[in-house]
């Protein structure tokens, strides 16, 4: 049974999911925009081989800070969403062009304002949008927009050694790949590049590069094997 519980001390509140057992602890921590509940179609499934933690970062669901959380559990397992590792040592991330954001965001715009004024409880849908499309909004009414400015700009990472984070993992590592996506102007609009793998893989001493034909939300449109992967482990 999920339970939705609260960590509280000094000024940090973190809220997050948990399947109690007595089972290897895996902490699942979800994609920007998004929360922890975003993991719901694979909860049970996990639950059979590991104590589930899946918790709302910072500036999602009713979260603060999240490192405080992780050194309190003694855990070696963890799973990030949507390749985090792009913002890292290796380029600063990229956008939409600003031409092609200014021609899309007053169609999407208009969109969503109607759809919310006439669901203000629900989560965003637009009818022609693929399903998968929708988890990318999942929880954006507790989304902090400072978190996206400091994400975008880089500011969140500044002074964070990621080579040398990633040269400091010594457990065996699944990284999980998906489908790298570049536009035609050259901009990287999802996933790591070839150089970005390359160099994680180097980085890691003892990482297996798992590859998967889908996007980034990899438990929504593929959780089958989603699972099956993180079950070798």
């Amino acid at each position: 049974m999920v339970a939705n519980k609260l960590y509280q001390k000094q000024n940090i509140q973190l809220n997050y999911y948990q399947i109690k057992n007595n089972l290897q602890p895996l902490i699942l921590i979800h994609a920007q925009g998004v929360d922890a509940v975003s993991f719901e179609n694979v909860l049970e499934q996990l639950s059979k081989s590991y104590h589930i933690y899946s918790i709302d970062c910072y500036g999602h669901g009713e979260s603060f800070p999240l490192r405080t959380f992780i050194w309190r559990i003694d855990c070696s397992l963890y799973c990030f969403q949507y390749g985090i590792l792009q913002l890292s040592d290796f380029g600063r991330p990229t956008v939409f062009s600003s031409q092609s954001r200014e021609q899309v965001k007053p169609k999407m715009i208009g969109m969503a304002t109607k759809y919310r004024k006439k669901h203000p409880d629900r989560n965003l849908k637009v009818m022609f949008w693929p399903k998968a499309a929708f988890s990318g909004f999942r929880g954006m009414n507790n989304y902090d927009p400072l978190f996206g400015e400091n994400f975008y700009n880089g500011s969140s990472h500044c002074g964070i050694l990621h080579e040398e984070i990633l040269r400091n993992i010594k457990c065996k590592t699944i990284f999980m790949k998906t489908q790298t996506n570049i536009s035609e102007n050259g901009i990287l609009m999802a996933a790591l590049s070839g150089d970005d793998l390359k160099k994680v893989s180097e980085l890691i001493s003892d990482c297996n590069i798992v590859r998967f034909g889908c996007g980034h939300g990899i438990h929504i449109e593929k959780p089958k094997e989603f699972i099956e992967c993180l079950s070798k482990l």
